[in-house]
């Protein structure tokens, strides 16, 4: 080989070993579906992501401890801070300035992650204290999105205030963990589609000495029976479904064909206590009350008595007109 083509080769040669070096010393992100060490697979597939809880088959869950989780950022208001492993948004000039932090999400379908999926963002507000200034907020499906939008899933420009829940509630389960408040935001009518979830950061005034926006955390996540077991259909997590605490379980749930749930009668509507498989039927009400697929007057339970002749009026005359004709046949 001429020697040109040996020393052509050689550079090559140092160069993919010099990126095999540079991607083995990097940090694998357990969420951004990179394989960023070049070792055993992205993400999940890498051994060393084992107990990241993104990896966790119950739900959606970027902590931001690994890298920014494949997350977007529209503006420089957004920054990844690998060190406290979240994300922060602050304001880059006096004006006002805007940045939304984004990543498409596919939303379990009921059957794989239960009826009642929710965003639970993780966060602290630090900024103006003014309420309309600093605002932090939630969007679906809008690049757009801002403060004041009657669009946005979520909206609060109330600086956090631990021990105390959210000024602004998304749901009655917000709560302040003593450092971060947790707000919970339904996506129920998402379930089994991809959206774009956004996380706003709107700074209307410069923000001087406060900090601005963390996120710690973003989880999507079903738990509709508050026991504190997230539902899906892994072994790990709550196969058995009871929305409406009446004991039976949606008829969805993974451990009803696996005999797991008892009873194994499945509820036909979770979301009414008064309905289910050990109910009476309410021929009342409309419904189908004890889940047997009849409602109302389709339900032997709610069929009329049947008729008793009664003997009254011209028909009590008949019959003693009758009963004394039969009398005198029987004399002769």
């Amino acid at each position: 080989m001429p020697r040109d083509g040996r020393t052509r080769l050689c550079w090559l040669l140092c160069a993919a070993m010099i990126g095999l070096a540079t991607s083995a010393g990097a940090q694998e992100d357990c969420a951004n579906g990179i394989d960023d060490d070049g070792m055993n697979g992205a993400d999940c597939a890498d051994p060393v992501c084992a107990g990241d809880p993104f990896c966790d088959p119950c739900t959606i869950d970027y902590t931001f401890d690994t890298g920014g989780g494949g997350w977007n950022w529209d503006t420089s208001v957004w920054s990844y801070q690998s060190v406290e492993g979240r994300w922060e948004a602050a304001g880059y000039s006096s004006g006002d300035d805007q940045g939304r932090l984004s990543r498409s999400v596919a939303v379990p379908s009921v059957s794989q992650g239960g009826p009642r999926p929710e965003l639970e963002v993780i966060y602290s507000l630090n900024g103006n204290p003014h309420p309309w200034f600093d605002v932090f907020g939630v969007c679906i499906d809008d690049p757009t999105c801002g403060g004041g939008d009657p669009d946005l899933a979520y909206e609060t420009g109330y600086n956090s205030a631990p021990p105390s829940r959210p000024t602004d509630i998304a749901s009655d389960h917000d709560y302040s963990d003593g450092t971060n408040d947790h707000v919970f935001v339904d996506l129920s009518t998402y379930v089994g589609q991809v959206i774009t979830l956004g996380i706003l950061f709107d700074e209307i005034t410069d923000l001087g000495s406060f900090s601005g926006l963390a996120v710690d955390r973003v989880r999507i996540a079903s738990d509709v029976d508050r026991d504190g077991v997230y539902e899906g259909t892994d072994p790990s997590c709550d196969q058995c479904w009871d929305g409406d605490g009446d004991g039976y379980f949606h008829s969805d749930s993974p451990g009803l064909p696996l005999f797991t749930c008892s009873p194994t009668a499945p509820d036909c509507d979770d979301a009414d206590p008064s309905t289910n498989p050990g109910a009476a039927e309410n021929c009342a009400v409309p419904g189908d009350e004890d889940c047997d697929g009849l409602a109302d007057l389709e339900d032997p339970d709610c069929s009329p008595p049947a008729a008793v002749p009664s003997v009254n009026g011209m028909g009590a005359a008949i019959l003693a007109v009758a009963l004394a004709l039969t009398g005198s046949v029987r004399m002769r």
